[in-house]
């Protein structure tokens, strides 16, 4: 599970995801940040309407990113039936 900002993250930086009442964490690649516990995140996406991220601003303070789920149901329908598990 991975979330792409419009910036370059920090390395080593750690992204605070809120979905809903769950909170995650994010490690940050370059401009990706990815899911510490991919299963959790994934829970927690099927179950809000968006999410929000704050990670730590290159030039300082904090940047926060709303990201809509709008659809994240139905291409994780379409993903599973299209691979389903083993």
């Amino acid at each position: 599970m991975a979330i792409s900002a419009g910036l370059t993250y920090a390395a080593n930086a750690t992204v605070a995801v809120q979905a809903d009442k769950t909170s995650l964490d994010f490690y940050t690649a370059q401009r990706s940040a990815f899911a510490r516990d991919g299963k959790a995140a994934v829970q927690a996406f099927l179950k809000a309407p968006q999410v929000l991220a704050r990670e730590p601003n290159p030039k300082g303070g904090t940047i926060t990113d709303q990201f809509s789920l709008k659809g994240f149901n139905k291409a994780y329908d379409a993903i599973n039936k299209a691979c389903p598990a083993k």
